[in-house]
């Protein structure tokens, strides 16, 4: 499963996560996950994997998401 740090709340991870529900479709949820699973201590907007009950915060995958969303934001303020 993959996912993106929402927000912390307390010892909880807020995540939006996906998971494949066949044929290219994916499933959007939000689960808890306890800030104790992950490899190390994840903050808000972070990409993870969660396998076997632990959490593997993603930097690569999170400097890519950054910066197509800050490529987004620039096209928007050439407008």
């Amino acid at each position: 499963m993959r996912g993106i740090v929402d927000r912390i709340e307390g010892e909880l991870a807020v995540c939006e996560v996906k998971e494949s529900a066949g044929e290219k479709k994916e499933e959007r949820e939000y689960r808890e996950i306890p800030l104790a699973e992950f490899d190390v201590r994840p903050r808000e907007g972070d990409c993870f994997v969660y396998e076997c009950g632990r959490a593997r915060v993603d930097r690569e995958e999170t400097a890519r998401r950054k910066d197509r969303i800050q490529e987004r934001f620039a096209k928007l303020r050439k407008r």
